[in-house]
């Protein structure tokens, strides 16, 4: 079955369409190449199993035709500093009121810590960044149309799921070597945390109808006119912080705030949202390289499955 960018059981956002048979699939497929994919990096070698999942790969995640050389060198240029990825939107709820994320962000100048009580290593004020683009573009995604957007190379929800799989069974894992999980009072204590740091609530953030996060990935936000924005985070940027070993195989948290002026190397937003974008930007007097989406999705499509969900920015053979 086609993973394609547009499926016609997707286009309208708020039914209750999933197909469970391929998420269970991604998910199980995401947990094999993110073994595959760090067993390369120990070794140096690739498996050819990854070999062969890649070119399986190939032609089934999206159609998108290619970027035309100049435009594929000039993405190319700006990833080649590009070490973690931030997703978000233009617009969030906070406190049940709209606000504009985009202008809050270029006021700070950059992105600033928050709090976070989801690590199962312990709360903190972070700001959470990926590894992967195809990560921090699921839940950019969010805030926009969620796997009812166009030109995307994979939908939200295919990459939730593959990159969730691994997620899961390294959580489970930490959950059965921690104490705290063999006793009552123990996983009372994992709950409560859970339900501390608002996690069953994170739907509030995009949207009024109550829904699981994994649910959110699909049907997007209700905010009107509100978009996916793309941060890139320049490589070496911050020390990523202590945290658990499930988080760490996709994202890495800073607690230091992430600047315009030497932590930000780009933004990413659809390109019909481009000039608004450059618009907020140039009221708080920054400036920074703005790509289009959709240009950055058919560079994605340039690479291979494994490369993309290991983080790779740039083909090897660049």
């Amino acid at each position: 079955m086609k993973y394609d960018a547009q499926p016609e059981a997707r286009d309208n956002r708020n039914d209750t369409y999933f197909d469970k048979k391929r998420l269970i699939l991604c998910a199980i497929g995401g947990r094999a190449i993110g073994n595959l994919v760090r067993k390369q990096a120990q070794t140096e070698k690739s498996p050819l199993s990854l070999r062969v999942i890649d070119r399986m790969a190939s032609t089934r995640i999206s159609e998108l035709q290619a970027l035309p050389t100049r435009q594929n060198d000039q993405i190319r240029t700006i990833y080649s500093d590009v070490g973690y990825w931030h997703g978000t939107g233009r617009y969030q709820y906070h406190d049940g009121e709209q606000i504009d994320l985009l202008a809050a962000i270029a006021k700070d100048g950059g992105l600033r810590p928050q709090y976070d009580g989801l690590d199962f290593a312990g709360p903190k004020s972070i700001i959470s960044t990926a590894r992967s683009r195809m990560y921090s573009r699921a839940y950019a995604d969010m805030h926009g149309k969620g796997s009812a957007e166009e030109s995307r190379h994979g939908s939200s929800m295919f990459w939730a799921a593959s990159f969730g799989g691994d997620f899961v069974i390294e959580q489970l894992k930490e959950y059965a070597r921690d104490r705290r999980t063999w006793s009552r009072s123990g996983r009372a204590e994992i709950r409560r945390q859970f339900k501390d740091s608002g996690g069953e609530e994170w739907y509030k953030k995009v949207t009024t109808t109550r829904t699981s996060v994994q649910k959110l990935f699909h049907t997007g936000s209700d905010i009107p006119n509100n978009y996916p924005i793309l941060f890139g985070v320049r490589t070496g940027s911050f020390e990523p912080a202590q945290q658990s070993r499930a988080l760490a195989i996709t994202e890495a948290r800073s607690t230091q705030p992430l600047l315009f002026a030497d932590a930000i190397t780009h933004i990413e937003v659809p390109q019909a949202r481009m000039e608004e974008t450059s618009a907020v930007l140039e009221t708080f007097e920054h400036s920074l390289p703005i790509l289009a989406l959709e240009d950055a999705e058919r560079y994605a499509a340039g690479m291979k499955l494994s490369e993309l969900i290991a983080g790779a920015t740039i083909r090897p053979e660049y």
